[in-house]
C-alpha cells in the first residue's frame, strides 16, 4: 500500500469498490494507510518522486566554521596524497620527512595562508609563564642568492622548526650564555590557525638539549607514556586489535568581564590583575542570583561575537553561561585530544583578550581577581580512548569489557594515591593556592578521587579477591612465612578504602595499622615498605 498514489485507485480498487467510491468526499491518506475526512490537512505522501526539499542558508556564524583552520580535512585537498602519506609517517613514527615532501607540504600550507591575507607566519609555543603564549612573527619573503632578489617562500625546513633564545624564559635555573639556544618545533598533532592575518603553527618548545622549556612538551611526553603503557595492559587484558590509546580533554574556562574604565581606575587590578585594597562589593554571591541567569545584552553580544571567531578557528565552543560571582561567566568545547584542546584553551583566552577591547570591557583570568567572592577556575575533564572509540573508563556490557573497565580504574586510583605529590606540583601555584572562595572546589592541597556509590559498589563487587602466594623461609631466615588473609575486612578492597594501609602480622592475628597516614598531602618520600616486610614507617 505503500506504492499507492493518492490520486490514482489501482485496478483491485475499481472492481472492488472501497469507501472512497462511496463517499468522494473522503480520500485515501497513503502514509498512515487509513481513511480520513477532506478537511483535514494532512500531507500525502507521493511514491514516484522524492518530496522537494529547501536547504536553509546557514547563519554566517555557521557558514564559517573552521574558515581559518588547516586541519587534515583541508589539507588533504591541497597536496598530492604522497605528500601527505609523507606527513602522516612523520606524525607516527617521529621520523623527519624527505626534503621533497616537506617543501611541497610548506609550499601548499603558504598558499593556503596568502588566501586568507596572510603576509607571515609565526610558530606559536606556550612557555611556562602562565596561559601567555609566545610568538615568532616571521614573514614569506626570502632571498634569492644568486639575483640578490626578493622571493616568497616557505621552505620545509622553516615550516617544521625555527631557532630562538631560550635563555629569557623560567628554564628552572640559571643557564650559560653559550647554552642559551632553543629551538620551536611543530606539533603535526595540531593543525595550522589563521589569526590576525598570520599563519599560526601550534608548536613544542625546548632547549638545544631537549629539556622541555614550555607546557607543551611534557604533555606530548605523557601521552606518549600513557598510550605504551594503556596498550600494554590492554594487551595483557586479550586486546591484540588495539593500537594507540589517546588521552582527551574537555576544558572550562571561567573568567571576569568588567568594564574598561573602571579597570583603568583601579591601579592593582591593571598592575597585579586583582584588587589588592577596597571595600567589600555592595552584592556578592549569597543568593547564587547570577548564576545560569540570562546574559546582559552587552556581555551576550561580546561572547556571541568571540564564539564565532572561535569557531573560525575550529575551537567547538558549545556551551557558554555566567557563573556564581557577578561578572563571572565560563565557556566550554566539546572534548578532544589533550594536545590540540591544550592549545585551543590559550586561543580561546587570547581571543577573548583582543576581541574585549572592541567592546570597552578588560576580561580577567586570575585565579582571585576580588576578594570575598569566587575565583576564575579552569577545570579539566579528562578520559582515555582506543583507536577504535572505546571509551576506557565507561562500564562494559561484557564480562571481557567490564574486566577491562575494573582494571583501568584500578591503574587510575593507584596512580592518583601514589604519585599524588606530582598532581600536587602540577597545581601548586601561588595564585591557584589562595583561589578558595565562596562555592568553590576544596583547597589545592586537597586531591580527592571519588567513583560514586553505585559505581563504587560495582568495583568493589567485580574486583577479584586478592590472594598473595605464601612466602616459604631457608634455614637461618628470620623471616616467618607471611600470607594474606581472607578475611573480607583484611581485603585489598578494604584497605585501599580506607585512610590507613593495613598489613598482616600473623604472629599476633590481627591486622594493625601502619603509623603514618596514607593522605596524599602528608605522604612520605621514602620507598614503600613491601608486604611481608618487618619494616614500618618511622
Amino acid at each position: 500500500m505503500s506504492g499507492r498514489s493518492a490520486s490514482v485507485p489501482e485496478e483491485s480498487e475499481i472492481a472492488n469498490p472501497s469507501p472512497l467510491a462511496a463517499d468522494p468526499a473522503l480520500y485515501w491518506h497513503s502514509r498512515t494507510s487509513r481513511i480520513v475526512p477532506e478537511g483535514l490537512n494532512i500531507a500525502i505522501t507521493h511514491s514516484t518522486h522524492e518530496a522537494p526539499t529547501q536547504e536553509a542558508a546557514l547563519p554566517s556564524a555557521l557558514a564559517g566554521i573552521n574558515s581559518n583552520v588547516l586541519d587534515d580535512s583541508v589539507l588533504k585537498k591541497l597536496v598530492d596524497p604522497d605528500v601527505y602519506y609523507a606527513l602522516a609517517q612523520c606524525r607516527a613514527t617521529g621520523v623527519p620527512m624527505d626534503r621533497e615532501f616537506a617543501n611541497a607540504l610548506a609550499k601548499s600550507i603558504r598558499e593556503w595562508a596568502q588566501s586568507k591575507g596572510c603576509i607571515g607566519y609565526s610558530h606559536w609555543f606556550s612557555p611556562m609563564r602562565g596561559a601567555i603564549h609566545g610568538e615568532k612573527l616571521e614573514t614569506f619573503v626570502g632571498v634569492d642568492f644568486a639575483t640578490d632578489r626578493l622571493i616568497i617562500d616557505l621552505s620545509g625546513s622553516q615550516l617544521f622548526q625555527t631557532e630562538t633564545d631560550g635563555s629569557s624564559f623560567p628554564n628552572g635555573g640559571l643557564r650559560q650564555t653559550h647554552q642559551a639556544a632553543a629551538y620551536i618545533g611543530w606539533d603535526t598533532g595540531s593543525p595550522p590557525f589563521v589569526y590576525r592575518q598570520t599563519l599560526y603553527i601550534p608548536s613544542a618548545f625546548v632547549t638545544w638539549n631537549g629539556e622541555a622549556l614550555d607546557q607543551k612538551t611534557p604533555l606530548l611526553r605523557a601521552d606518549m607514556a600513557v598510550n605504551e603503557l594503556s596498550v600494554q595492559l590492554l594487551s595483557l587484558l586479550g586486546d591484540n586489535v588495539t593500537r594507540e590509546v589517546v588521552c582527551n580533554v574537555g576544558w572550562e574556562q571561567e573568567f571576569f568581564l568588567i568594564d574598561r574604565e573602571k579597570y583603568l581606575a583601579r591601579p592593582d587590578l591593571v598592575a597585579a590583575g586583582r584588587t589588592l585594597l577596597g571595600a567589600a562589593p555592595l552584592r556578592g554571591q549569597e543568593m547564587d542570583s547570577n548564576y545560569f541567569s540570562k546574559l546582559s545584552p552587552r556581555v551576550h553580544r561580546y561572547i556571541a561575537e568571540a564564539r564565532d571567531k572561535m569557531w573560525e578557528l575550529g575551537i567547538s565552543i558549545h556551551c557558554t553561561h555566567n557563573e556564581v560571582a557577578p561578572a563571572q561567566h565560563e565557556i566550554s568545547p566539546i572534548f578532544g585530544l589533550a594536545n590540540l584542546v591544550a592549545d585551543t584553551n590559550v586561543l580561546a583566552m587570547d581571543v577573548l583578550r583582543d576581541l574585549a577591547f572592541d567592546h570597552d570591557l578588560v576580561v580577567l583570568f586570575h585565579e582571585k581577581p576580588f576578594a570575598g567572592i569566587n575565583g576564575t577556575g579552569k577545570h579539566n575533564n579528562w578520559g582515555l580512548n582506543t583507536d577504535s572509540g572505546v571509551n576506557l573508563f565507561v562500564r562494559g556490557e561484557t564480562e571481557e569489557e567490564d574486566r577491562r573497565f575494573i582494571a583501568f580504574v584500578a591503574a587510575l586510583l593507584r596512580g592518583v594515591n601514589k604519585h599524588g605529590d606530582l598532581l600536587r606540583c602540577g597545581v601548586s601555584t601561588t595564585g591557584n593556592d589562595h583561589r578558595l572562595g565562596a562555592q568553590e572546589a576544596p583547597p589545592p592541597a586537597i586531591i580527592t578521587l571519588h567513583l560514586g556509590e553505585q559505581l563504587e559498589a560495582h568495583v568493589k563487587t567485580a574486583w577479584p579477591t586478592y590472594s598473595r602466594p605464601s612466602r616459604t623461609t631457608t634455614p637461618g631466615n628470620r623471616r616467618h612465612t607471611r600470607t594474606r588473609p581472607s578475611s573480607p575486612a583484611c581485603s585489598r578492597r578494604a584497605m585501599w578504602s580506607t585512610g590507613w594501609r593495613f598489613w598482616w602480622m600473623p604472629a599476633r592475628g590481627r591486622c594493625r595499622p601502619i603509623r603514618k597516614s596514607c593522605t596524599i598531602i602528608n605522604r612520605s618520600p621514602r620507598r614503600e615498605p613491601q608486604l611481608g616486610s618487618r619494616k614500618r614507617w618511622k
